[in-house]
């Protein structure tokens, strides 16, 4: 039942139905801790942290993502312990403290990279990308960006590759190639749909958006930012 809790909250998560995901997450908790499974118990916590940081807590997140890091620590699983690590510096990026941000989302790289993860290898160097991006440091963007969707796509990870193609788009909006940027947008708006998947679909269509006003169509840039919102 724990388990199952736990599952129901990562896919309500994935969908978007962020309260009935903390609701189903907690009650998972409550379970996990009477049975004193830790290994499972460190699952779900880390799945509230995500949570809470996609709604927008980050001080609750980052409580969150550090008790589960911690958990995992102790247990010995060094796989999620890595997978925290990057989560935690995703946090740090979107408060703003990009040296504690690059710390983090470079070891969780260099540990996937070590250990022959590709599916963190795909997802922390997305994230990386992201940062390097918002810091101003384009070559490096463009690097790890185009590595991370090569990775997602051979995996058939799609949500992490509708990420970095919405992370690709916003990068090359700032670069002014926004035909290209346009594509990228399309494209992760396409797999969005697909997926049910809110959250890239939202970033597709704001990313749409902007590309639609900086050529002038302030119309279609409008509609597709109203949809985004």
């Amino acid at each position: 039942q724990a388990v199952t809790l736990g599952s129901l909250g990562g896919l309500q998560m994935q969908t978007g139905e962020y309260p009935a995901a903390v609701t189903s997450l907690r009650r998972a908790l409550e379970l996990d801790r009477d049975l004193g499974d830790r290994d499972e118990e460190a699952h779900v916590v880390a799945a509230l942290g995500v949570v809470q940081r996609l709604t927008g807590d980050y001080p609750a997140a980052l409580a969150s993502l550090r008790q589960a890091w911690e958990i995992f620590g102790e247990i010995g699983d060094r796989p999620n312990h890595n997978a925290l690590l990057a989560e935690i510096g995703i946090v740090h990026r979107l408060t703003g403290d990009h040296a504690a941000a690059a710390d983090c989302l470079g070891q969780a790289l260099s540990v996937a990279y070590d250990q022959g993860d590709r599916l963190n290898q795909a997802d922390v160097g997305g994230q990386l990308g992201a940062l390097h991006v918002e810091t101003g440091d384009y070559p490096a963007a463009e690097n790890c960006l185009g590595q991370a969707l090569e990775i997602a796509r051979a995996l058939g990870a799609r949500v992490i590759e509708a990420t970095v193609l919405n992370t690709l788009g916003e990068l090359r909006l700032r670069c002014a190639a926004n035909r290209k940027a346009e594509e990228c947008h399309t494209a992760a708006l396409a797999i969005a749909d697909d997926l049910g998947a809110p959250a890239e679909e939202a970033r597709a269509r704001e990313g749409l958006g902007r590309c639609r006003i900086q050529v002038g169509d302030h119309r279609g840039g409008g509609a597709q930012l109203r949809a985004a919102l």
